[in-house]
């Protein structure tokens, strides 16, 4: 039986009442809520179906709580303690029932020093408070709600590090929902909004601290908790949500691993070292697969390939065991020499892929970003010349404050050379943080640096990374380029990138131009440089300007490139 609509505030109540308008009128919601200190709504305004299938007023009396989805049990929590505090509540997404479903609402709350014994909520569509849910120096995944992979290495280092002097036993469930995309398929927009908005809250509530959980891609998570957290319990929750939205009844499997994370094993950096590969190595895992097959058994010998590859890693730079190769880039219609790209090759002359892959995961390519930089920097002082060179930095590095101030400072230590290193952004892994990557750009262009986008059109590097950062010249994709001839769909992209770039004062540079009939069409593209086996292989020596005797003023023109004399 519905409650009795309110009646009209007395004179005595018209404060109270003024300050109920003035929470609603600020907090640009749809429904404003009063609850007393046993959760129970005392007074309701605005509209309420959409999120409760029921009108404001029937949902006086009734206990705040009994109106929530279960996958919501994190968020209530977090509210009363913020209640009990009287502390505000800032927007998070909560999930109501309606009807049989669940439905998605940011939910905001505050005291207000007129009513101490009360407490303010908020309810709005999520479309309207999503900046606010995911406002902070953390990435999150936008549906959600939860940390991006790369924010995760990070939040779960630090649970580690203090899990460990407190002596709080953690574990880390990764689950593989491979069927995810066929069930959004089943379901409406809406309703797939809500899906993803309430498996962030399950992984939330069952993490350490509630906010120690990620999304790794479309279709994997990841969750660090406590001991006394099943991984049974997760998998189960997850799997009850998805059949009570999905309107067949069938729901999704859902595939789980649990990483036992005993403090006694993993000691010190090796622990966010070992952490962060399996991370990684459960990331570029198959759909539906994990490439670790048992990942509790198989710790200890995660660890101790992380620890080998780390020290060969360390060895290897402080040894310098490797060489730099070099491959030059040319201007498409004179042939000339523009810059020379170093590459880095182990002492065999193999590339060092995989090293760079592993230590990016892990968090060491500044250092070999940092050796590379500086064997560049040496090889210009010696010899006045070579042509330019651009050094390989990756995207992770110069997000870095640590590496960026050593970079700057070591670029410093060569005033009469350094002008002539470009720095060329490359991408194996997704720059988290643009904003700052542009900076970084902006005080390398401050001090005459030339800046490169690399494989544009491709993996990470997209629209949004040459919009955030100014860069001077883009690279665009050997992808684009290897059948530039013959495919009329890769010519028109060629040419549309090569517009853009013009309209914005970027230089551009065609990877993988291996024939002539590539030239005819990139020229036809108006692309001014070219790199390739057309022009010359990666090889030891460096590329000297032809008739240089003196040193090369910054933006000197190029001659013909020659062979190392």
């Amino acid at each position: 039986m519905s409650q009795p609509a309110p009646t009209p505030p007395s004179e005595s109540e018209s404060g109270p009442q003024r300050a109920r308008l003035l929470a609603f009128a600020f907090a640009r919601a749809d429904l404003l809520l009063e609850l007393d200190r046993t959760a129970t709504i005392t007074f309701a305004s605005g509209a309420a179906r959409w999120a409760v299938d029921r009108p404001a007023e029937a949902l006086i009396g009734m206990k705040f709580p009994s109106l929530a989805a279960p996958e919501s049990a994190g968020v209530l929590r977090e509210l009363q303690k913020a209640f009990a505090q009287g502390q505000r509540f800032p927007p998070q997404i909560l999930l109501f029932k309606r009807g049989q479903e669940a439905v998605a609402a940011s939910v905001a709350g505050c005291p207000l020093p007129e009513m101490p014994d009360r407490y303010f909520l908020t309810l709005a569509h999520p479309h309207k408070r999503t900046s606010d849910q995911h406002s902070g120096a953390v990435a999150r995944n936008d549906s959600t709600g939860l940390l991006t992979k790369e924010s995760f290495e990070k939040h779960a280092k630090q649970q580690l590090e203090q899990s460990r002097e407190s002596g709080e036993e953690l574990e880390m469930t990764m689950l593989d929902l491979d069927q995810l995309g066929d069930l959004k398929s089943r379901l409406s927009e809406e309703n797939a909004d809500t899906f993803m908005r309430g498996v962030g809250l399950i992984l939330k509530k069952q993490s350490a601290g509630g906010d120690a959980a990620a999304q790794i891609d479309d279709t994997k998570f990841s969750v660090l908790h406590t001991r006394d957290v099943a991984r049974e319990d997760i998998e189960k929750e997850l799997s009850s949500f998805a059949k009570r939205m999905d309107p067949s009844g069938t729901g999704i499997s859902v595939l789980a691993r649990t990483l036992d994370l005993d403090a006694a094993l993993l000691e010190g950096e090796d622990a966010g070292r070992a952490l962060v590969y399996a991370i990684n190595k459960f990331a570029s895992a198959e759909p539906g697969e994990f490439s670790i097959t048992k990942l509790s058994d198989g710790l200890k010998e995660l660890v101790k390939e992380t620890v080998q590859r780390v020290t060969d890693f360390k060895e290897t730079l402080a040894a310098r065991g490797f060489t730099l190769h070099f491959q030059p880039i040319v201007d498409l219609r004179t042939r000339e020499v523009q810059h020379q790209e170093a590459l880095t090759r182990l002492p065999d002359g193999r590339s060092p892929f995989q090293m760079v892959t592993f230590a990016e995961e892990i968090g060491l390519v500044t250092e070999l970003d940092h050796a590379v930089c500086r064997q560049a920097l040496d090889l210009l002082k010696t010899d006045s010349t070579l042509v330019d060179i651009a050094i390989n930095i990756s995207g992770r590095s110069l997000q870095s404050e640590v590496f960026v101030a050593a970079l700057l400072e070591l670029l410093g230590r060569y005033p009469n050379v350094r002008q002539r290193v470009k720095i060329e952004i490359t991408e194996s892994s997704k720059i988290e943080n643009l904003d700052a990557v542009g900076d970084v750009v902006r005080r390398l262009q401050a001090e005459h640096h030339k800046v490169c986008l690399d494989d544009f059109g491709s993996g990470s590097a997209t629209l949004h990374y040459l919009r955030a950062l100014p860069v001077d010249i883009v690279k665009i994709d050997g992808l684009f380029v290897k059948d530039l001839a013959t495919n009329r769909r890769d010519a028109a992209m060629v040419r549309s990138i090569g517009s853009m770039c013009r309209e914005l004062d970027m230089q551009t540079v065609a990877e993988f131009v291996e024939d002539e009939k590539q030239v005819v069409v990139l020229n036809e593209c108006k692309i001014q440089k070219g790199q390739g086996y057309l022009f010359g292989k990666p090889r030891a020596q460096p590329y000297a300007i032809k008739g240089t005797t003196g040193p090369i003023k910054p933006g000197t023109r190029s001659g013909q490139w020659v062979e190392w004399r």
